[in-house]
């Protein structure tokens, strides 16, 4: 046989309905004896269907007076009771079978008498979860009249009602934030931070530094001191034929990046490097691709094999150009002909003197020298004046 421990009011909030809990023991608006042990057994639902309350922080159950229309209390109004249950306290394996037969809920938000013991009257009862993002959202799950009963027990000890308070000016001012300390009275920046919604990002400075928060220039850009060098190759074709030209009537901040190449219309090209922003000619360095240093280039093969390609030049396709006194080639066959007749050990032509010599170096010829010559001439002279 079960044993009372307190006074239970079961609810069922459900966050897509409006119109008031029921304690769902007796059906009707909840009531509760003043003074007793008092335990709020709270149901999470939406739209009528059993959820989850892995994602939730928290449930609270929070009673205030009603306002002097009898209705809902100013949300200002000072608490009652108030009591909230964190999420290790939840219980997400609810069965909707468990919940219906009254043995199980969610959450079991619990009173003492002392805490309970306030004066009988009609009373708003409001009961919410916050889940557990950043920051947690709340949700109502019940909201409506709640009734401290009076059991006539303990009269000497039920509290007065609640008496107005008036505080002094320097009171007052103690309870907010004054406008002239600009936040330098909050007991708590970070807590405070993190109730605006303020992430990490509201504690750093701007700047280009270590752990800085960085902030776009004029031109709507990062500053180049904290973004690392690195080329984009990027070709912009000017239509411009010098590169002064181009920077004077086309160049703007931000438009060439290191690395890039301007081609003009003379066809330079001009690479901008590190030594600026492209704003000026000394920026800049003219590449010619018909003087690359061949020690710069890398991946180059060590030999050259040449291919097959005699036929190229006999075919008719590439032949190549007979030898003449004007120019170089190939030895023709009448050339060829004419050496092929040359007998062998020929040298160049023979003086005189070398004819001579060979000529008198053969057998039965007649060698008409000077002297013989003399000899002819004086026997002539003595023939002809009758010397002989």
């Amino acid at each position: 046989m079960a044993t009372l421990t307190r006074q239970r009011i079961r609810i069922a909030g459900d966050a897509a309905r409006t119109d008031g809990p029921r304690d769902l023991q007796s059906n009707a608006t909840p009531v509760f004896w003043r003074g007793n042990d008092l335990q709020f057994e709270i149901g999470v639902f939406n739209n009528g269907v059993l959820m989850e309350v892995s994602n939730l922080a928290s449930i609270t159950v929070e009673i205030k007076g009603l306002s002097s229309k009898g209705t809902a209390p100013d949300p200002g109004a000072v608490a009652l009771m108030s009591k909230t249950v964190g999420a290790g306290s939840l219980n997400n394996a609810l069965l909707l079978a468990d919940w219906n037969s009254g043995i199980d809920q969610h959450a079991v938000v619990a009173f003492t008498g002392g805490e309970s013991n306030i004066a009988a009257s009609r009373l708003w009862l409001a009961v919410w979860a916050t889940t557990n993002d950043s920051p947690g959202r709340n949700l109502t799950l019940a909201a409506g009249l709640i009734e401290a009963a009076e059991d006539g027990v303990g009269l000497a000890t039920t509290p007065s009602p609640p008496q107005e308070v008036f505080y002094t000016a320097v009171q007052s001012d103690a309870r907010f934030a004054q406008v002239g300390q600009n936040l330098a009275d909050l007991g708590d920046a970070p807590t405070a931070r993190t109730n605006l919604g303020l992430g990490t990002a509201s504690t750093q400075n701007t700047g280009t530094g270590a752990g800085d928060i960085p902030v776009l220039n004029g031109s709507g850009l990062l500053d180049d001191a904290i973004i690392p060098a690195f080329a984009i190759t990027s070709v912009i074709t000017s239509a411009e034929s010098t590169l002064a030209n181009y920077i004077t009537n086309e160049w703007s901040a931000g438009a060439v990046q290191e690395g890039d190449a301007v081609v003009l219309t003379t066809g330079q090209v001009y690479m901008l490097t590190s030594a600026g922003n492209g704003s000026l000619e000394a920026h800049y360095k003219e590449i010619n691709p018909n003087q690359i240093d061949w020690a710069n280039v890398t991946n180059k093969p060590t030999g050259f094999t040449p291919s097959a390609h005699a036929a190229s030049h006999t075919d008719g396709s590439d032949d190549i150009q007979s030898a003449s006194t004007s120019q170089k080639g190939l030895m023709t066959a009448a050339d060829k002909t004419k050496l092929d007749g040359i007998e062998s050990g020929a040298t160049a032509d023979q003086t005189g003197a070398e004819i001579k010599t060979a000529y008198e170096a053969n057998a039965d010829t007649n060698a008409f020298s000077d002297a013989a010559l003399r000899r002819n001439r004086v026997a002539y002279h003595q023939i002809q004046t009758g010397l002989i």
